[in-house]
C-alpha cells in the first residue's frame, strides 16, 4: 500500500511539473517562432507601431524621430582596439542568428539591428558584448538579427560565460579553463570545446550539440531539451536531466577509472548498455575513482556510450 501512494504521489508531482514547463514552453515559443520563420514575420511602417501596440514605450531614434524600420535593418562592426589583452569572454543574447568564427582581430559585426542596441566593451581583460533586442525592440523589425563573432585562432581564455535567450548560436573553436554555456531557447552548436578546469551546460527547452569535448568536471543542467556531447570527459561530473533527453558519447573512457551513480524517477539512463529505469531506482558502479559520473534523471532520458 505505500508503494501504491508513493507511486500516486509522483505521478501527481510529474503532472504538476509537466504542467508548469508546458506553460513555459508556450511563453517562450513565440520567440522561437520568430527565429524560425522570420520572413513570416515581416511587418511594414503603417502597421509596425499599431501591431504591436507599443509606440509610447520605445525611446526616439538618435536623430530624436520614432524608429522605422530602415533604423532597425542596418549594419555596425565594432572591433577591440589592437594591443587589448583579452581574457575572458562574457556575451549575453536576447535573439538573432549569431556565430563565433576564427579570425584575425576581436570583433563583432551586426546586421538588420537598431543603432546602439548592442554593446561591445573591452575592460580590464574581459570583452562584454550585450543586447538589448526584446528592450529596444529590435526584434519586432520583422527580421531576427544576424551578429558575426570573430576571435583569434587558439586563444585560451580563463573564463567564458555565454548566455542565449533564443535564436541560432554557432561556436566554431573555443579554448578555456572555465566554460559556462547558458541556452534557454533555440539551437546552439558548437564544433569545438575544450574546458581544461570546469564545464557549465545549462538548457531549458533547446537543443545543445557539442562536438570535438576535451572537458572537465561537467555540471550539466537539461529542463525539457536536448543535449549531446561527443568527446572526452573527466574529474567529477554531475547530469541533472528533467523531462528531455541527454547523450553522451565519451571517447576514451573504458578504463577502470571510470564510474557512476543512478539516482532514476521513472525515466531511464543506459550506460554502456546497462539500462536502469523503475521507480526512485538508485545505483552505484565504482564510486570514488578519478572518472565520476553523477547521473539524475526526472522523467526523461539519459544515454552514455563509451567508445575506446
Amino acid at each position: 500500500m505505500k508503494k501504491f501512494w508513493k507511486v500516486l504521489l509522483l505521478l501527481g508531482l510529474g503532472c504538476i511539473v509537466a504542467g508548469f514547463l508546458l506553460a513555459v514552453i508556450l511563453s517562450i515559443g513565440f520567440w522561437d517562432e520568430i527565429v524560425r520563420n522570420r520572413n513570416y514575420f515581416s511587418i511594414n511602417e503603417d502597421n509596425y507601431w499599431e501591431f504591436f501596440e507599443v509606440r509610447d514605450y520605445y525611446k526616439p531614434n538618435r536623430r530624436g524621430e520614432s524608429y522605422t524600420k530602415e533604423d532597425a535593418n542596418q549594419s555596425y562592426f565594432y572591433e577591440v582596439p589592437a594591443g587589448e589583452q583579452i581574457t575572458e569572454l562574457r556575451f549575453e543574447f536576447a535573439l538573432g542568428e549569431v556565430s563565433v568564427l576564427p579570425g584575425d582581430t576581436f570583433s563583432v559585426r551586426v546586421t538588420d539591428m537598431f543603432e546602439g542596441a548592442i554593446s561591445s566593451e573591452a575592460k580590464n581583460g574581459i570583452w562584454y558584448i550585450k543586447d538589448s533586442l526584446l528592450k529596444e525592440g529590435s526584434v519586432f523589425s520583422g527580421y531576427a538579427p544576424e551578429i558575426e563573432i570573430t576571435v583569434p585562432k587558439d586563444t585560451l581564455f580563463e573564463k567564458v560565460k555565454i548566455q542565449v535567450e533564443a535564436g541560432d548560436f554557432y561556436i566554431d573553436e573555443l579554448l578555456a579553463d572555465s566554460v559556462e554555456l547558458w541556452l534557454k531557447a533555440g539551437r546552439m552548436k558548437v564544433d569545438s570545446l575544450t574546458a581544461r578546469k570546469s564545464l557549465t551546460v545549462e538548457n531549458g527547452v533547446g537543443e545543445i550539440i557539442i562536438y570535438s569535448l576535451d572537458g572537465k568536471n561537467l555540471s550539466l543542467d537539461n529542463g525539457i531539451g536536448a543535449t549531446t556531447l561527443y568527446g572526452s570527459l573527466t574529474g567529477n561530473n554531475k547530469i541533472d536531466c528533467g523531462i528531455g533527453e541527454v547523450k553522451l558519447v565519451l571517447t576514451n573512457q573504458k578504463h577502470s577509472g571510470f564510474g557512476y551513480s543512478v539516482d532514476c524517477g521513472i525515466g531511464t539512463v543506459t550506460v554502456d548498455g546497462t539500462s536502469y529505469s523503475g521507480m526512485a531506482r538508485k545505483s552505484d558502479y565504482n564510486r570514488g575513482e578519478a572518472d565520476f559520473f553523477e547521473l539524475f534523471c526526472g522523467i526523461g532520458r539519459i544515454e552514455i556510450e563509451l567508445e575506446n
